[in-house]
C-alpha cells in the first residue's frame, strides 16, 4: 500500500519529539506498491480534518484560536512556553471557563531563562491549572528517559490536536519568529494516539518529573496577564490521514520509510543534521536523497547555514 496523489504530495511535517504524516488518499493494490528502505515500520493512520499553518505568517494565531475553543480539557507539552499570551488564555480557561488544564514543559531549555516563564506558569497554578517539569533542574542523568523533551503539542477536548515545530514564544506569536510550520488536526482518533504519549511523559511517577511546587517552591505568580484572540489569518483545510511518529521510538524509520518510498519528489528543510545522517552513503538520509537523485527523482535541501556546532561543520562540508 503506497500513498500518493499526484497534485497533493504526502507530508512529514517534523518536529524532533512529534510528527505527522499526512496524506489525501489511499491507493492499494499492485499499481501502488512500492519498496521501502525500512520496511520495519508501518505508518498506523486516522481520518482527520488538517489545517496547516506556517511561521512567522500566522503568528501563532491557529494555537490561541484553538485553545480559545476548549469546552473541557486542554492538555499541553511543550519545550518552552514563554508566550504570555498562550498563558494567559489558559489562565482564562481555567478559571472562567472551568476547562481542566495541564502543562509540561522542559526543565533546562537551551539558553533560556525559565524565571518568567515559570512565574507565568505559578499563575496558571494558582486558578486551578496542573503544571509538571520534566527533565527539571537537579534530575539525574540516569533518570532522564530522554535527552530532551522537545515537542511543541496541545491536546484539546480530547479531539483536536495542535502541533508546531516552534515554541510558544512571544516572538514566535509575532512578526519577527522562526520560520516553522504547524497543524491542526480535529481527529478522535489521532487525539486518543497523543492523550496516550502525554500521560506517559506527564506522570510523576517517573524519576524525571515533578510538579512546579516541588522544584519551585519559592516561586511567585506573575499576576495580571493578557491575551487577544486575533483573526487576521486564515488556512485551508484538508480531509487526509495522519500518521504519528515518535522520537526517539520511530522517527528515523518513519523518515526513510517516506523517502524510500518516494516517486517524484524529496523536499527537506532543516536547522541542522549530524554526522551519521550526512554521508552520501550507508545507513544515512541523504543517503537515501542521493539513491533517490540518481533515480531522476526531484530533490532538494535548504540547510540552516547560522546555527552550527563543531559536528555541524563536519557534516556540511
Amino acid at each position: 500500500m503506497y500513498l500518493k496523489r499526484k497534485d497533493i504530495p504526502t507530508i512529514l511535517l517534523a518536529v524532533l519529539a512529534v510528527a505527522v504524516v499526512i496524506s489525501p488518499t489511499v491507493i492499494c493494490g499492485d499499481e501502488g506498491s512500492v519498496s521501502s528502505a525500512d520496511p520495519s515500520f508501518t505508518p498506523t493512520y486516522y481520518e482527520a480534518q488538517v489545517t496547516p499553518f506556517t511561521f512567522p505568517e500566522s503568528k501563532g494565531t491557529p494555537i490561541l484560536t484553538e485553545l480559545s475553543k476548549a469546552a473541557s480539557t486542554v492538555d499541553i507539552s511543550i519545550y518552552y512556553m514563554g508566550s504570555e499570551e498562550v498563558i494567559a488564555l489558559l489562565c482564562d480557561l481555567e478559571e472562567s471557563e472551568n476547562v481542566d488544564v495541564r502543562v509540561l514543559v522542559s526543565g533546562n531549555p537551551l539558553g533560556v531563562k525559565t524565571d518568567n516563564e515559570m512565574s507565568m506558569l505559578k499563575q496558571l497554578e494558582s486558578v486551578g491549572g496542573e503544571v509538571n517539569i520534566i527533565n527539571y533542574p537537579g534530575c539525574d542523568s540516569s533518570d532522564k528517559r530522554y535527552t530532551y523533551i522537545h515537542n511543541k503539542y496541545a491536546i484539546i477536548d480530547d479531539k483536536t490536536v495542535v502541533v508546531t515545530s516552534e515554541n510558544w514564544t512571544d516572538a514566535n506569536l509575532g512578526s519577527k519568529g522562526n520560520r516553522g510550520w504547524g497543524a491542526v488536526i480535529e481527529s478522535t482518533g489521532y487525539a486518543t494516539h497523543m492523550k496516550g504519549v502525554f500521560e506517559g511523559d506527564y506522570d510523576v511517577s517517573n524519576a524525571d518529573v515533578k510538579t512546579l511546587d516541588d522544584v519551585y517552591p519559592d516561586i511567585t505568580a506573575s499576576g495580571d496577564i493578557s491575551y487577544t484572540i486575533r483573526d487576521d489569518y486564515s488556512s485551508p483545510t484538508y480531509s487526509a490521514r495522519v500518521a504519528p511518529v515518535t522520537s526517539p521510538d520511530n522517527s528515523k524509520s518513519a523518515l526513510k520509510y517516506f523517502m524510500g518510498s518516494a516517486t517524484s519528489r524529496i523536499y527537506v528543510e532543516q536547522l541542522d543534521i549530524d554526522k551519521n545522517n550526512s554521508t552520501l552513503t550507508g545507513d544515512s538520509l541523504i543517503g537515501i536523497m542521493s539513491d533517490k537523485a540518481g533515480q531522476g527523482i526531484d530533490v532538494k535541501y535548504i540547510l540552516n547555514g547560522t546555527y552550527e556546532t563543531s559536528e555541524d561543520k563536519d557534516s556540511k562540508a
